[in-house]
């Protein structure tokens, strides 16, 4: 399998760079669950690169990204330059869910429903795709959601962003870790209570 795509991929970059182009692989969420299909990935295209002038170029995006680059295969993504996504503003969420709806032919003249499932995604990008995707997926045919729908939708959002994101990253996570990040949390309802505590804890 990997010689079949190595050699799709030599006779598609040797056609494009007669047209001064080239081919763009894209990858999203990136996960260490991955690792052997990155790891054939990546080797089909270094081996591109090193024999060709016109080689793949990609761009891969995950939440675990920091996770894979560890990997003793995989170094060149160590050496890939990096764009940490922020948090979305605000004004840019509630675009994000309005303007969706807006191109279907629905609409959000309920507007609490909006503002539930703005204040859920709480700016993070992709908790802003699960919102907008497990609301959507309570009733599709309507035109509308309700405030029950938003709850709902930002409930089960949390609940996936949990499996696919929290649950991965503390299962590689050493016992001590897992001791601080307890603590911290305890520490959350402890008012005053300085962060450095949690050292001593």
């Amino acid at each position: 399998m990997q010689a079949g795509l190595r050699n799709q991929l030599e006779l598609l970059t040797d056609l494009l760079a007669e047209r001064s182009t080239g081919v763009l692989i894209t990858l999203d969420e990136i996960h260490q669950n991955q690792l052997a299909e990155l790891r054939e990935l990546a080797t089909t295209c270094s081996t591109r690169s090193a024999r060709a002038a016109s080689s793949p170029s990609s761009a891969r995006a995950g939440a675990s990204v920091s996770d894979v680059v560890n990997d003793d295969v995989l170094t060149f993504l160590r050496r890939a330059e990096r764009h940490s996504l922020g948090s979305v503003a605000r004004a840019d969420v509630e675009r994000g869910f309005r303007e969706p709806n807006r191109v279907r032919g629905a609409s959000h003249r309920r507007q609490p429903a909006l503002q539930v499932m703005v204040d859920g995604a709480a700016g993070y990008p992709f908790l802003l795709q699960l919102v907008g995707a497990q609301t959507w997926r309570l009733h599709p045919e309507e035109e509308e959601f309700t405030s029950v729908d938003a709850l709902e939708g930002v409930a089960r959002a949390r609940r996936r962003l949990g499996s696919l994101v929290h649950e991965p990253a503390l299962s590689a996570a050493s016992e001590h870790r897992h001791f601080v990040l307890l603590a911290m949390v305890a520490m959350t309802a402890l008012p005053r209570w300085p962060t450095s505590s949690v050292a001593s804890a």
